[in-house]
């Protein structure tokens, strides 16, 4: 399963904990990744290809990555959320 890979970028007045995608000033959706690793080394390496280096002190990149979600299991938390059956034929 394949892994969404985020760029948050992130004021510096804001712990790394406290960054999010809502609250970051900016989110860049990086490529796909295989697993953990992957993601950390390809998403460094993306970052040192681009202008995206943050040399005002002012910002800090976080990375997020966050395993794909089948689109079967989406619907079944889509339709538990409203408190439905699994889904619309009852199952």
């Amino acid at each position: 399963m394949m892994m969404k890979v985020l760029i948050l970028v992130c004021s510096s007045s804001l712990t790394p904990r406290d960054c999010t995608a809502q609250t970051a000033i900016d989110v860049i959706r990086a490529p796909d990744a295989s697993n953990e690793v992957a993601c950390a080394m390809q998403s460094q390496a993306y970052l040192a290809q681009t202008s995206l280096a943050s040399l005002d002190g002012q910002t800090y990149m976080k990375i997020v990555c966050k395993r794909d979600v089948p689109a079967r299991a989406a619907a079944a938390q889509a339709w538990s959320h409203w408190g439905l059956p699994r889904s619309p034929r009852g199952e």
